[in-house]
C-alpha cells in the first residue's frame, strides 16, 4: 500500500441526508495521527533563530498585585484595597470599561472602583486570570464561586476555561449544583456535560 497523507474515502455531498439523524443531528468520529515528519518553520535554525525570537505575548504578570504604575485600587471592604491597572482591566471585562468610561465622561477620575465580590482570595484569583491567563485549581466549589464572578463581570475566557475545570470535576455528589450554576451562568457546555453525566450515572 502506498503511504500517502489524507483519506482517499469522502462521502458526497448528495449523500449527506444518509448521515443526518432523526434528532437531526449528525455525529462524526475520527481517529488522528501525528507524525513527526512533519516540522514548523520555527525548528528549522536557518529561517529563525530560536534563542532571538521575540515573544508577541506581553507579559502583564509583572505588574499582578503590584503597585507600580498602578492608576486604580480595587476596594473590597474598608481595610483591602489591592492596586491595579485600567488599561489592563478595561479590555479584559465590559464592567470595568462601563465603570472607567463613566468616571471620565463624568470628570470624575476616581482612583478607586468599589466592588461587590466580597473575598479577598476570590478578587485576587479573578485578577490572576486577568494579568496572567493563568488559574489554580481549587475545589468544586470554589470554582463555583469563580463562575459566578466571571459572569458578573462579563470574563467569557474565565468562564470557559472555570467551565472546563468543573467538567474534569463532576460527581454524583456536586454534578446538581454544578448543573444549577452552569444554566444560571449560561456555560452551555458545562451544562451539557453535567446532563449526559446524569443520564449516564
Amino acid at each position: 500500500m502506498q503511504m500517502g497523507y489524507g483519506s482517499p474515502k469522502f462521502h458526497k455531498l448528495e449523500n449527506i441526508d444518509d448521515l443526518i439523524s432523526a434528532e437531526n443531528t449528525i455525529t462524526i468520529q475520527c481517529e488522528l495521527e501525528v507524525f513527526k515528519k512533519f516540522k514548523s518553520s520555527f525548528d528549522c535554525p536557518d529561517i529563525i533563530d530560536g534563542n532571538n525570537q521575540a515573544s508577541d505575548i506581553v507579559n502583564f504578570g509583572v505588574l499582578f498585585l503590584s503597585e507600580e504604575f498602578s492608576d486604580v485600587k480595587i476596594k473590597i471592604s474598608d481595610t483591602h484595597d489591592i492596586p491595579a491597572h485600567k488599561a489592563i482591566l478595561a479590555p479584559a471585562s465590559p464592567l470595568f470599561m462601563a465603570m472607567f468610561r463613566h468616571d471620565e465622561s463624568s470628570g470624575n477620575q476616581k482612583s478607586s472602583v468599589k466592588i461587590t465580590i466580597p473575598n479577598v482570595n476570590t478578587v485576587i484569583d479573578m485578577l490572576r486570570f486577568i494579568y496572567t491567563g493563568e488559574v489554580d485549581g481549587f475545589e468544586t466549589d470554589q470554582i463555583i464561586k469563580l463562575l459566578e464572578v466571571a459572569h458578573d463581570y462579563h470574563i467569557e475566557n474565565l468562564k470557559i476555561k472555570y467551565g472546563k475545570m468543573l467538567c474534569t470535576k463532576l460527581s454524583p455528589a456536586n454534578v446538581i449544583d454544578i448543573l444549577v450554576s452552569a444554566h444560571i451562568y449560561g456555560v452551555k457546555n458545562l451544562e451539557d456535560e453535567a446532563i449526559k453525566f446524569i443520564k449516564n450515572h
